[in-house]
């Protein structure tokens, strides 16, 4: 069906639903009339009749400075969110604009669209979602410093109000950078911009629909976000993810599956027999390999062995750590430490 007679050329389409079983297409239009160049659009009902202005409606009553160069998105009312690329203020200067067109086709920001960044040098290749509570959020390519380009973003209100700091701001990448799972925990680590330090909040998921924070996390000076859970069953498979709060809206990085082997856990056994009589022989278990610390402790609190097994392998062990009579009569703790935990066991000397 023809969307659009009028004079010169017209191209480069996209389309969004309506919400009501239409569309709303735009389009880049080449007419030559009255300065009428620009995007153009056109609202088409679930029977494919057009429900605008014959020939579609201009997206900005400015369009000189317009390119074929923009994004569309549903704006959840009827209605479509645009952003584009403008040229209006000077060859040598891209700048980024919006609009919102309502159910009616009629502009609901400004009729010339609405300034999102004009910063000095280009704002190119703007895209354009619904932030989910009547406005929109515009992410764009900025070269701003003239050297190199970054990602920059704007939270627009239903009203036109920008919600972050005016010409944007440096949109916030997460990358996952590892994560390994080994009996015993997970271990795990993010990357983030670095130019924006930021205290994330990482979360936990066995289905990867109901989501448990586990801890606050601050990224270092390099971007990176480092988290080990020790806490995570041996053989599940969960998800993990970062949550990151910007202006009251949380922005999540895709979930990272991991299965957990089903390896052994950390353990510490009593000497036997115990009493001990001769030499003191401890059975042990490591979930990773690492140096495991043995110590043996009175009850006065004074350390009578400590001993570390540098290179300790992961699973069970059996280590002897004293001759016969090595230890005096009585009672002690002995406390093996590794990977952050400790164990304890009471044991009896007798001679």
């Amino acid at each position: 069906m023809p969307l659009c007679g009028a004079a010169g050329d017209q191209g480069f389409s996209e389309a969004v639903n309506d919400s009501s079983g239409g569309a709303i297409v735009s389009w880049w239009d080449d007419r030559p009339s009255g300065g009428a160049r620009g995007i153009y659009a056109q609202r088409i009902d679930g029977t494919g009749a057009v429900r605008w202005t014959a020939d579609g409606v201009r997206v900005a009553t400015e369009a000189s400075g317009q390119t074929s160069d923009w994004s569309m998105a549903p704006d959840a009312a009827g209605g479509a969110l645009i952003a584009w690329d403008d040229w209006r203020t000077g060859p040598l200067q891209a700048d980024v604009y919006a609009q919102d067109l309502d159910a009616g086709g009629a502009a609901v920001w400004y009729g010339a669209g609405l300034p999102v960044c004009t910063v000095l040098d280009d704002q190119l290749n703007p895209s354009v979602v619904n932030d989910g509570y009547g406005g929109a959020v515009v992410v764009w390519e900025d070269w701003r410093d003239g050297v190199q380009s970054v990602l920059q973003r704007q939270r627009i209100a239903p009203n036109g109000a920008v919600r972050w700091p005016a010409d944007g701001e440096t949109a916030v990448l997460v990358t996952l950078e590892s994560a390994i799972a080994e009996a015993g925990g997970v271990r795990l680590a993010w990357r983030i911009d670095a130019r924006t330090p930021r205290t994330v909040t990482v979360q936990r998921s066995p289905d990867g629909a109901a989501w448990t924070d586990l801890a606050h996390v601050a990224s270092d000076a390099a971007g990176r976000v480092a988290y080990e859970d020790a806490g995570v069953r041996a053989g599940a498979r969960v998800a993990y993810r970062i949550a990151i709060s910007d202006g009251g809206v949380a922005a999540y990085s895709a979930p990272a599956w991991v299965t957990v082997p089903a390896g052994v856990a950390f353990a510490l056994e009593s000497p036997r027999p115990n009493p001990v009589a001769g030499e003191l022989v401890v059975a042990y278990a490591l979930p990773r390999a690492g140096p495991a610390r043995f110590e043996v402790i009175d009850l006065t609190g004074r350390r009578v062995l400590d001993r570390t097994l540098a290179g300790a392998d992961a699973g069970r062990g059996v280590v002897m750590l004293a001759p016969r009579g090595a230890f005096a009569s009585g009672v002690y703790w002995l406390r093996l430490t590794s990977g952050g935990r400790s164990l304890a066991r009471k044991i009896c000397v007798v001679r």
